[in-house]
C-alpha cells in the first residue's frame, strides 16, 4: 500500500511539475517502463474527467442563477438595473 502511495505521489509530481532533472529521469523511466507510462496516462485522464465534471457542475449552477434572476418577478428591479448597464 505504501509503495503505491509513493508511486502515485511521483506520478502527480511528474504531471504537475514535470521540469528539471527529476523530470528527465521520469521521462526515461516512462520510455522503459510501459506499466508506469500507462499509470501516468490514466492519472492524466482521471484529472481531465474531474476537471470536466467540475466545469459542467459550475456551468449548471450559473445557468440556474441566471434563469432565476432573469425570469422570476421578484428580481425584476435587479433585472432592470442590469439591463441598464448594457445599453
Amino acid at each position: 500500500m505504501r509503495t503505491s502511495l509513493i508511486e502515485l505521489q511521483q506520478i502527480e509530481e511528474y504531471i504537475f511539475n514535470g521540469k528539471g532533472s527529476e523530470a528527465a529521469l521520469n521521462d526515461t523511466s516512462l520510455l522503459t517502463d510501459s506499466d508506469k507510462a500507462e499509470k501516468v496516462m490514466w492519472q492524466k485522464e482521471t484529472y481531465n474527467i474531474v476537471q470536466q465534471y467540475g466545469r459542467r457542475k459550475l456551468k449548471l449552477e450559473l445557468e440556474t442563477i441566471h434563469r432565476k434572476l432573469f425570469t422570476e418577478s421578484r428580481y425584476s428591479k435587479f433585472r432592470r438595473q442590469i439591463m441598464r448597464l448594457f445599453r
